[in-house]
């Protein structure tokens, strides 16, 4: 048996001879284990034109630990483990844990809640922290939190970019140092 060529599922393809040798079947056992119909590896291997697709195929994402199904010309997420993140909090906040959820379900949905302290009165425009990988959405959005601690409790507008850089508007020099956010969008792909 010999390695001739590769088939339109990305398999290699074999002809009887004589003698068959280790490289020939390491090579399929290598296949074998990764592929059937269902293969394993990053969103990058995913995503990349080169790679063998086929109808019904299973891929089990690593990147964002989600198991998709090709059908139709695209992926969809069919079933996933959720990712718990963390904010990376910038220099003066520090985040109480017990408000502290930050969830992105299989479907690409970010939910939670997040409540920091700062340690003065918040200014507008402050940056409160940054979203990390995986958890920031396709592009700035604009979401309507909670001001309270050292002033009249008021509504402010807090921003969160596509690069993760979450801030803070609309205090109006209320005095306050803790702001409330309620999490709810979905995350880049």
């Amino acid at each position: 048996m010999g390695f001739t060529n590769t088939s339109p599922h990305g398999g290699p393809v074999y002809v009887k001879t004589p003698t068959q040798t280790v490289a020939d079947l390491n090579r399929l056992r290598a296949f074998v284990e990764t592929t059937g119909n269902q293969k394993v590896g990053t969103t990058t291997q995913r995503n990349d034109p080169s790679t063998v697709k086929w109808e019904g195929l299973l891929w089990w994402d690593t990147t964002l630990e989600i198991l998709y199904v090709y059908s139709d010309g695209a992926w969809t997420a069919i079933a996933g483990v959720p990712a718990i993140g963390t904010l990376n909090h910038a220099g003066g906040i520090t985040s109480r844990p017990a408000v502290e959820r930050l969830e992105r379900d299989y479907r690409g949905q970010v939910r939670g809640a997040w409540v920091g302290q700062y340690s003065a009165a918040l200014a507008d425009g402050s940056t409160l922290g940054t979203m990390p990988e995986g958890f920031r959405p396709p592009e700035t959005i604009e979401i309507v939190a909670a001001m309270s601690q050292g002033g009249t409790a008021s509504a402010c507008l807090v921003t969160i970019g596509a690069n993760g850089l979450i801030r803070v508007y609309g205090i109006g020099g209320t005095g306050n140092s803790k702001v409330s956010i309620p999490l709810d969008y979905p995350a880049a792909t």
